[in-house]
């Protein structure tokens, strides 16, 4: 679920707190759901099973420009490495047939080159990841779900189980 909906939560538990208190300031008789809102909760929880697209797009968002540009070159290099070998041993398989052992060691060194570059490439795809755009990432996730939760009313924490806030 993303913030917005932690936000639209909190709205809703504000105007539902609203509506269940009485003009004297006595809590109303609780009532109990209509069928409408346990058709939205149901969607929700279907929703939240099967992932929702705004999350994924939340949280790319979050990795910054420098990073994704980082990771997915350092990707492409990775797939370059490993699917244009099949062309150059095309290539050299043409080479020996024309010119048989006179540029083995060429063709041979870049088949290395291929293997080295994507090896590379794979190390700093990982690297970023593990290293900088994970930690970045939970540590903006963390921050903003902090700040809401604590703008949150007083009401909203005391309406709400602990459980719901901490799980989102």
């Amino acid at each position: 679920m993303s913030l917005d909906a932690l936000e639209n939560d909190v709205i809703r538990s504000a105007d539902s707190h609203a509506e269940n208190v009485e003009g004297d300031g006595t809590a109303a008789p609780a009532t109990t759901p209509s069928v409408d809102e346990e058709t939205e909760a149901q969607t929700d929880n279907l929703a939240r099973q099967t992932g929702d697209w705004e999350v994924y797009v939340y949280y790319f968002k979050t990795w910054g420009v420098i990073s994704t540009v980082i990771f997915t070159l350092s990707l492409a290099v990775v797939v370059f490495g490993a699917k244009f070998p099949v062309v150059w041993l095309s290539w050299w398989a043409d080479e020996e047939r024309d010119h048989p052992s006179e540029k083995s060691y060429f063709y041979m060194g870049v088949m290395v080159a291929f293997a080295a570059s994507s090896l590379l490439g794979l190390f700093i795809a990982v690297g970023t990841l593990f290293v900088v755009i994970v930690p970045a990432v939970g540590n903006k996730i963390h921050r903003r779900i902090l700040e809401s939760a604590m703008q949150a009313p007083y009401f909203f924490s005391t309406l709400t189980d602990v459980g719901t806030t901490l799980n989102r």
